[in-house]
């Protein structure tokens, strides 16, 4: 049988994201840590907590691809900043894997981020 489409991208996140982290199994219901607390989030990692979420539509990847055409354009980063109208406490702020996957790499290395361009 097929592995489920969002267990695969639970485990390509874990893979290619964060250096092979593994997927978590029951993200918390089933899974626990060595101490017996609740294992949480999707993949198993000692610094992030990381949800994954693949659906069929979601709006900010149309966001996403407009953003990243005029990032290109104008040979700039593209970061998308989001917030639901009427909550001002929660912000969220989101760029592509690879430049997340080069700003761990220079932390790690203590260097500081010029920012990417595609």
């Amino acid at each position: 049988m097929a592995d489920k489409l969002w267990k695969a991208f639970e485990r390509w996140v874990g893979k290619n994201i964060f250096d092979g982290a593994k997927r978590n199994m029951g993200s918390g219901a089933i899974n626990k840590t060595d101490q017996g607390e609740d294992r949480t989030g999707d993949v198993i990692h000692s610094t992030y907590e990381i949800e994954c979420k693949c659906y069929t539509k979601i709006a900010i990847f149309r966001w996403w691809d407009k953003l990243a055409v005029e990032a290109k354009a104008s040979k700039k980063t593209p970061i998308l900043v989001m917030k639901e109208k009427g909550d001002n406490k929660d912000v969220l702020v989101t760029i592509h894997y690879t430049h997340f996957n080069e700003l761990k790499r220079l932390a790690e290395l203590g260097e500081q981020y010029e920012g990417l361009c595609d």
